[in-house]
């Protein structure tokens, strides 16, 4: 029997975790992965963390083998290393091989201690397992509706990537709802946190297509001045 969901499920007034701000850099899939570790530490009692991005997206480019010597061939970093350069770790990412990396118990530190610079920078290697916080499990799945609410009951968020649009054409900023009609482009990653079956498809624009009311809640990385706050 298929399980059974309320209409509406809306974290953010409970869920107290910043909008962070990844410009201008292009690490949205760092941002969503720090998004699902701190919520997920928040909803376990654990406090509210704030992590670094930037100490995931260089250590992800630039490997350090682990204190005990147990990953000289452990080469995950080369599925990506052609687009993926070292001098340029502020660059797209991918963020399911990144939660690869995590799972080497390299990351992820705070933003205290690992800040984010604009521009690369040279981090010592010593920094690379100074970790504050560890993965220690991770899901991946196909999208569906039923699914997607099943996890985000169990862990609070879920990463999804997207196509996202800026100019108006599948973006409303009146309404901060965005939704592009054609599956199989990407360029975007965020975190969903909640959803609201009810909310009017004439809140997005007439160029998405949308047929049906409803919506995921979604934690995105633009900073407090874009979108819903």
């Amino acid at each position: 029997r298929a399980a059974s969901y309320p209409a509406k499920y809306d974290p953010r007034s409970s869920l107290s975790i910043p909008v962070r701000n990844q410009k201008p850099s292009n690490m949205c899939w760092a941002y969503t992965l720090a998004a699902n570790l701190e919520i997920s530490f928040l909803q376990a009692g654990a406090g509210l963390f704030d992590l670094s991005e930037e100490h995931l997206a260089y250590f992800w480019a630039h490997r350090v083998n682990d204190p005990l010597g147990n990953t000289p061939d452990d080469n995950i970093l080369r599925l990506t290393n052609n687009s993926f350069p070292q001098n340029d770790y502020h660059s797209s990412g991918n963020g399911r091989v990144a939660s690869f990396f995590l799972s080497t118990w390299s990351g992820m530190s705070t933003e205290e201690k690992v800040p984010l610079n604009y521009t690369a920078v040279t981090w010592p290697d010593s920094l690379a397992y100074d970790t504050d916080v560890y993965m220690q499990d991770a899901v991946f799945s196909a999208y569906d509706v039923g699914r997607t609410k099943a996890l985000l009951e169990e862990y609070h968020s879920v990463a999804a990537m997207i196509y996202m649009d800026l100019n108006g054409t599948y973006y409303n900023a009146d309404t901060a709802a965005a939704s592009y009609p054609r599956s199989g482009s990407v360029n975007h990653a965020v975190t969903i946190v909640g959803w609201d079956d009810n909310y009017k498809k004439e809140n997005f624009t007439d160029y998405s297509n949308v047929q049906n009311d409803g919506a995921w809640i979604v934690k995105n990385s633009y900073g407090t001045n874009w979108g819903d706050n």
